[in-house]
């Protein structure tokens, strides 16, 4: 049975300047979770590409935070919870409603740049850790 994970044979014929990234992210296992190298080079090279990253990986965060939330929300007055504590407690960071995508992408793109050392472990968790230390939740 051949593996769900795409290999290093798969090539993608893409005529933009984005052929080199995606070259580049598609190079190893699709399975695979992709490293703030990768996407420290993206920021560089695709722009765009990292925007539809932090618009997805932001957009699920909220969207998983909502299905928890409702789901704390229902059932009989005795069991109320405070929502709003929960989700202050659960979320790993608040974004202001008026922030740009382009603000969220240039947070992630800086720092990937200040925090080289850090480069190694999975974008998706240091796409957290920059939202989180530049608008973290008052609690």
């Amino acid at each position: 049975m051949a593996s769900p994970c795409l290999n290093r044979r798969v090539w993608i014929v893409w005529k933009t300047r984005n052929t080199a990234l995606l070259a580049l992210l598609v190079s190893s296992p699709v399975c695979a979770e992709q490293d703030g190298n990768r996407f420290k080079e993206g920021c560089e090279v695709s722009r765009p590409f990292i925007s539809g990253f932090v618009l997805g990986t932001v957009s699920k965060s909220v969207a998983d935070m909502n299905i928890v939330l409702n789901r704390l929300d229902g059932g009989d007055a005795s069991s109320k919870i405070n929502v709003a504590e929960v989700a202050a407690e659960l979320s790993p960071y608040c974004i202001p409603l008026n922030a740009t995508l382009g603000q969220m992408t240039d947070v992630f793109c800086k720092y990937l740049e200040d925090n080289p050392a850090l480069r190694h472990r999975s974008a998706g968790g240091l796409l957290i850790d920059a939202m989180r230390s530049t608008w973290p939740c008052n609690k």
